[in-house]
């Protein structure tokens, strides 16, 4: 696959191994990571009768390398130009009338999510270990402080006061916290010599289904913050958490449990079956 600036991608496709044809899943890998990270979930994606394609960010895998400054946990231009690209192959191939589904791991979670935002035509959108970027994780103080506020005042915890104050602060300062904000990404994105996008409007702008796949032990992210990420969305996403004893105890069994659960949603949200 060729993108607009002359970037070449090199990916894999996959047909379905069932009678019914359903569609076709875009996968779109972690930071740092390639088209086979999608290994797992391939047998059970390509036997609920869906085809796959997988491909390789620039800079990753196979893919023709650019500037590897460029490689950042944050969503570029670019990377939305690669799942673009991806995208205008299959509907080259397929037609308009082909379901398009999303599966993004890590970091190809907040690009999938936002090249949904971005077209429409995308079905569903799958995330599985979701690490979006920060403020698309962070909890307001107003939102707390609605939802504690009851219980607080029926047990005379001093707590409230503390709410309320820290809400009021967070509003003075949200002028000042945004300029920071941009201006660390102007910076940083002088310094990587590419452009972000703006990933909080993107994914506000997302009215698909979504199904997020997370380990209830995850190190990096919390169960809380996965959960306020999703109350903080105008479509409230499906939340599954990996139980942590299988996880730890049975792996293949989790293995198992994650695959059907993706398998089930994608039937269900983006799957219509075809003969």
């Amino acid at each position: 696959m060729l993108t607009n600036n002359g970037q070449y991608l090199l990916g894999s496709f996959f047909r379905h191994t069932s009678e019914n044809y359903r569609g076709v899943v875009l996968f779109c890998h972690e930071l740092n990571g390639n088209r086979y990270g999608v290994s797992p979930y391939l047998d059970s994606i390509l036997s609920a009768g869906f085809d796959l394609l997988t491909f390789d960010f620039r800079g990753h895998g196979d893919s023709q390398h650019g500037n590897v400054d460029q490689i950042t946990p944050r969503v570029t231009v670019d990377n939305m130009e690669d799942v673009q690209t991806a995208i205008d192959w299959l509907r080259s191939r397929f037609g308009e009338t082909c379901n398009r589904n999303l599966f993004g791991m890590g970091k190809g979670a907040t690009i999938a999510l936002c090249a949904a935002g971005n077209d429409t035509r995308v079905a569903s959108v799958v995330l599985d270990g979701a690490s979006p970027e920060g403020r698309l994780f962070s909890k307001t103080c107003w939102g707390a402080l609605v939802r504690c506020t009851r219980t607080l005042v029926q047990t005379g915890s001093p707590r409230v006061m503390v709410l309320l104050m820290s809400a009021i602060g967070a509003t003075i300062l949200a002028p000042f916290r945004r300029m920071t904000l941009a201006w660390h990404r102007l910076v940083l994105s002088f310094w990587c010599n590419c452009r972000f996008v703006n990933t909080w409007a993107l994914v506000q702008r997302v009215t698909q289904p979504i199904l997020i796949v997370h380990g209830h032990k995850d190190s990096k992210i919390r169960a809380d913050q996965i959960n306020a990420f999703r109350n903080r969305m105008r479509q409230r996403p499906e939340v599954w958490f990996v139980p942590s004893q299988v996880m730890m105890y049975d792996p293949s069994t989790a293995h198992d449990l994650c695959c059907k659960r993706v398998v089930k949603f994608l039937e269900n949200t983006g799957g219509k079956t075809r003969q």
